[in-house]
């Protein structure tokens, strides 16, 4: 019996260390179903991938400030207008 306390204590010693994605992830584990974890996993892992290419894939972020500072030049030149 002693040693299930001392295990359960160690268990909520541990989770109350871990970080709040991490708790998420932890909790699915123990409460959910046992596919739980994966196909919550495979919308977020996704979801990284997407912003990754976003972010990569822009033109507009890789040459960001001097589209504007371009931009600018020409609108108060009166090229734009």
């Amino acid at each position: 019996m002693l040693t299930l306390i001392a295990w359960t204590q160690y268990r909520v010693c541990e989770f109350a260390k871990l970080n709040h994605v991490r708790l998420f992830e932890e909790t699915e584990k123990v409460v959910g179903d046992l596919q739980l974890p994966e196909q919550h996993r495979t919308p977020v892992d996704k979801s990284c991938s997407f912003k990754h290419v976003e972010l990569v894939g822009s033109p507009f972020l890789k040459n960001g400030f001097d589209d504007l500072q371009a931009l600018y030049s020409l609108y108060t030149s009166g090229s734009l207008h």
